[in-house]
C-alpha cells in the first residue's frame, strides 16, 4: 500500500500556489500525529500475539485527542501565577508553624497561613 492520500478540500483550489503547499504541510503533519496517536492506542487496546491493528475507531479517537489536546493545557495568568507562588509559600510557612503550634505564635501563624492558603486559592481560581 502507498503512503500518499488524495484529499479533495472544498475551497482549496481558490488558493494560491503557496498557501495550497502550506496547507498540504499541515494537513500531513496533522495526519502523522493522529497516525501515531491511533497507533499508541491500537497497541493499548491489542490483546494476544501479532501486531496491533489500528482501526477506523482508533483513527476517530486520536482525532478526539489531538482536537481537545490544546483545551486540556490552559494558560495561567498573571494572577493565577502569584496566587499560586503565595500558596506555596503559605504552605511553607504554615508547615514551620506546625512544628511550633505549642507556642502562640506558631498557633497564630498557623492560622493566618491557613486564611491566606484560602484567600490566595479562592482569588487565583475565581477566574
Amino acid at each position: 500500500m502507498s503512503d500518499e492520500l488524495r484529499i479533495v478540500i472544498q475551497g482549496s483550489a481558490e488558493l494560491v500556489d503557496t498557501t495550497q503547499k502550506a496547507l498540504v504541510e499541515v494537513i500531513a503533519k496533522y495526519g502523522a500525529d493522529v497516525l501515531d496517536e491511533a497507533d499508541r492506542t491500537a497497541v493499548v487496546d491489542h490483546e494476544g500475539t501479532g501486531e496491533a491493528v489500528i482501526t477506523p475507531g482508533h483513527i476517530r479517537e486520536a482525532d478526539r485527542v489531538k482536537r481537545r489536546a490544546h483545551r486540556l493545557r490552559p494558560q495561567l495568568t498573571t494572577k493565577q501565577k502569584i496566587c499560586a507562588l503565595i500558596v506555596v509559600v503559605a504552605a511553607f510557612i504554615g508547615g514551620l508553624c506546625t512544628n511550633n503550634v505549642d507556642k502562640t505564635w506558631g498557633q497564630i501563624g498557623f492560622m493566618l497561613c491557613g486564611l491566606t492558603l484560602l484567600a490566595a486559592t479562592a482569588v487565583g481560581w475565581s477566574g
